[in-house]
């Protein structure tokens, strides 16, 4: 008998170059998207982060804020004058008589130590000053990674005899100070009454 010879035949199938060349297209365009999508996460998430810690920041500047008006007086007028004063010259009568109503671009009045105190907004920053401390000099209420952007107050019924409880509102607009990323301001408004009708400590109304 003629022998046999046994032959294993090994079919191996492969890529072609076209069929790698789309395969590595697909895979680039799905780490990109997938890149994409990451990079905008970690995006969105820093500026709420940045958001929220700057109206933290101005909140508790506000909070301090309301407290010592809230008992306060002699709201942006000296005793006896129903004109604006030195340091809140740039406040504007809107309402007239008894009652008239000023919106402001700062605050000056007295607090319940008698000690006359500013609110203003300068470099976009708010800052404070008190007569009793460091002979008057400002003093930064707002942290440098915050951007204040504006800062108002609406004065109502803060003149003596006009039988009003001063109503102060105080509107601040802030933002994170990040050049890099495109911000809406934040805009915080409140609404605080004094205690007292405004008097001079000595006077009557």
């Amino acid at each position: 008998m003629p022998s046999r010879s046994l032959h294993k035949h090994y079919h191996r199938s492969g890529f072609t170059l076209v069929e790698l060349l789309i395969a590595v297209a697909l895979f680039s365009i799905l780490v990109s998207i997938a890149a994409g999508g990451f990079v905008r996460a970690l995006r969105s998430e820093r500026q709420v982060s940045a958001m929220m810690s700057a109206e933290s920041n101005v909140s508790i500047a506000l909070e301090e804020m309301t407290r010592e008006i809230r008992t306060g007086y002699l709201f942006c007028h000296d005793p006896g004058s129903a004109s604006p004063s030195a340091a809140c010259a740039s406040c504007s009568v809107v309402a007239g008589g008894q009652t008239q109503t000023w919106t402001c671009p700062n605050i000056e009045f007295y607090n319940a130590n008698g000690e006359k105190v500013d609110y203003v907004l300068q470099n976009g920053l708010l800052e404070r000053s008190d007569s009793a401390e460091n002979g008057g000099a400002l003093a930064v209420l707002t942290s440098n990674n915050v951007s204040v952007t504006d800062l108002g107050f609406t004065l109502f019924g803060d003149l003596e005899g006009d039988h009003w409880n001063p109503r102060i509102t105080i509107v601040v607009g802030a933002e994170p100070n990040d050049k890099t990323v495109s911000w809406s301001t934040a805009n915080l408004e409140t609404t605080v009454s004094a205690r007292n009708i405004d008097c001079t400590p000595a006077g009557s109304c």
